[in-house]
């Protein structure tokens, strides 16, 4: 079977280079991507890893790669997690474009068909999350 690519897309009102420092920051990653801290340089190429403290031990849930970085503009990723059987990643892209008092943010996510109903309202809801932390986080971010 093909893979499915489900896509959304919301209006950020805050500048592209806040929305991009939600997307790279593993302090907010957590928040809203595996509910886990990641590792990475955030350079195309590199690898990303997941992981949760549980009952007082370090458990990897996910690794990936950046498959691409177009600061302020793109950021492709691919993600195996671990407990999955599927050889096949989980891929996000997410791409930002100015609009007139705000930040359209787009997720791509490419997944195998089996998984792409559960993933619809997962998206949606990653974006609302993402919302929330750039527009009334603790961050500081918004304008």
């Amino acid at each position: 079977m093909q893979n499915k690519i489900v896509r959304h897309e919301i209006d950020i009102h805050v500048p592209a280079s806040a929305l991009w420092r939600i997307l790279t920051c593993p302090q907010h990653m957590r928040q809203f991507l595996f509910n886990g801290e990641h590792l990475s340089d955030w350079k195309e190429g590199s690898m990303i890893m997941a992981y949760k403290k549980q009952s007082g031990e370090i458990r990897l849930i996910a690794r990936g790669r950046v498959e691409e970085v177009v600061p302020g503009q793109r950021l492709r990723l691919s993600f195996f997690e671990v407990d999955s059987f599927s050889a096949e990643p989980l891929c996000l892209c997410y791409e930002l474009w100015p609009a007139f008092d705000a930040t359209k943010l787009m997720l791509a996510v490419e997944l195998r068909p089996t998984c792409a109903d559960a993933m619809m309202e997962e998206s949606r809801m990653m974006l609302q999350k993402i919302k929330w932390l750039a527009e009334f986080g603790e961050s500081g971010l918004t304008k």
